[in-house]
Formats: structure tokens, sequence, C-alpha cells
């Protein structure tokens, strides 16, 4: 019999907020990419539901990607923004005392709505002549290490 594998997380909302894209009707072999990942923390919440204590937070994030001509950023062959939010929570007993639930929830946030915006962008770019483009994979560790370490008073 198998161990319960299902985490403790709770994704309470995994939602795209504006879907921008344009593209040339020919995309060239070769171009140079400007990519850009971008987030505004927003605070721990507590709350409790069904007498459980939680631990809850709003991720927020804004993808832009920008497709030009190598060596020519004024030739665009294509362009996107994605923006969206998600909010997870998990139960305190599920965090170690040494955990920061911030940091935690944040990674994991960052986790799931950029999974979600990368699935969304690969399927919208396939019915383009960028055949199914696929947004650079992260370090969400490091990612949300970079913005705290950017505004640490936001944490």
């Amino acid at each position: 019999m198998s161990k319960n594998f299902l985490s403790p997380l709770r994704i309470e909302v995994l939602c795209l907020t504006r879907v921008e894209f344009t593209a040339e009707e020919e995309i060239p072999d070769t171009y140079d990419a400007s990519f850009t990942l971008t987030t505004i923390p927003q605070p721990l919440e507590e709350a409790t539901e069904d007498n459980e204590a939680l631990w809850r937070i709003d991720v927020p994030l804004t993808v832009k990607l920008a497709l030009t001509e190598t060596g020519n950023r004024d030739k665009v062959y294509a362009r996107s923004t994605l923006e969206g939010h998600t909010v997870v929570a998990v139960p305190k007993s599920a965090l170690g005392k040494d955990a920061d639930p911030a940091e935690v929830l944040r990674t994991q946030g960052v986790m799931a709505l950029y999974s979600h915006m990368r699935s969304n962008f690969v399927t919208l770019t396939a019915q383009t002549a960028l055949n199914g483009f696929i947004l650079p994979a992260i370090d969400p560790v490091a990612f949300i290490q970079s913005v705290q370490e950017d505004k640490p008073e936001q944490k």
C-alpha cells in the first residue's frame, strides 16, 4: 500500500488575468529574445477554516517576452504579456517550526502559476508561426530569493 503522496498545499485560485500576444506571419529561425518575470510580494495572511489554522498568500506574476531581429530590437517578430495570480494556503501544522511560511508559499505559488502560464502560452503559440514556443524553465526558489533581496522589507 502506498503512502499519501498528496501535498497539504491548497491552490485556492489559479488564473490568468491578462493575456496579450502578437506575432508576425513568419518568424525567422534566429532572433533575439528578451524575457522578464516579475512579482509584487503580497503579505502573508493567517486564517482559520474548519477549525484549522492556515497560512495563506496571494502570488501575482507578470511574464513579458519579446522576440526581435538579431541585433535590431526595433524589429519585433512576437511580443507577449501574461499576468495572473494564485492564492495558495497550507495548514500551519504542515510546516516545520523553522520554515518561513511566506517563502514556502510564494515559492509554491510561483511554481503553480508559472507552470500554468507556460502551458497556456505554448498552446497559444502553437497556432502561430512560433509552432508552440515554450517559455524558459525557471528556478522558483532562486526567483523568490532574488525578489526578497531586492525588497527585504516586503517579506
